[in-house]
């Protein structure tokens, strides 16, 4: 904790992957090309746990910036998966 999610930080942490989970805001975000039948938004946890166990396009090493409930449970989520997992809180 108290620790700013700097460029060096993260390459120092080896992630293959960094998310960002700074907010609990469920819900599509308007991006454009988000409508159509290859995307979705969904409060469904159960068929996003089946869809991941399926598929999930996600590295071994995963830095989750944002140490709030979502980054909490997203991080709980990929090292039940296997995924070594390094959570960075922002002040």
């Amino acid at each position: 904790m108290n620790t700013a999610a700097t460029p060096e930080l993260l390459r120092e942490l080896g992630a293959d992957e960094v998310i960002v989970a700074i907010c609990a805001i469920r819900g599509m975000p308007a991006i454009p090309g988000n409508v159509g039948a290859a995307t979705g938004a969904t409060a469904d946890l159960d068929l996003v746990r089946r869809a991941t166990h399926a598929w999930m396009p996600i590295g071994d090493k995963v830095v989750i910036i944002g140490g709030e409930l979502v980054g909490v449970e997203l991080a709980e989520f990929l090292m039940e998966r296997g995924r070594q997992v390094t959570v960075v809180d922002v002040p």
